[in-house]
């Protein structure tokens, strides 16, 4: 049975990125799968808003302590 997209905005997922979960599953995600889903692929884990802003911070300099 399709996820609602209350649902979906519950687990911090996208309905994009629910149809992906579903091609790698080739099945409907359990209650527990999606919520564990939800939480790896959040912005916390993964930086998927994020990250493509890192590229316009500096990647050398003196309080720069590791390349990004």
């Amino acid at each position: 049975m399709p996820v609602d997209d209350d649902v979906l905005q519950q687990v911090a997922m996208s309905r994009a990125e629910y149809e992906r979960l579903l091609d790698l599953l080739d099945r409907e995600p359990t209650d527990v799968e999606l919520g564990m889903v939800g939480a790896l692929w959040s912005e916390h884990c993964g930086y998927k808003h994020s990250k493509p802003l890192f590229k316009y911070f500096p990647s050398e300099g003196e309080y720069v302590l590791t390349k990004a």
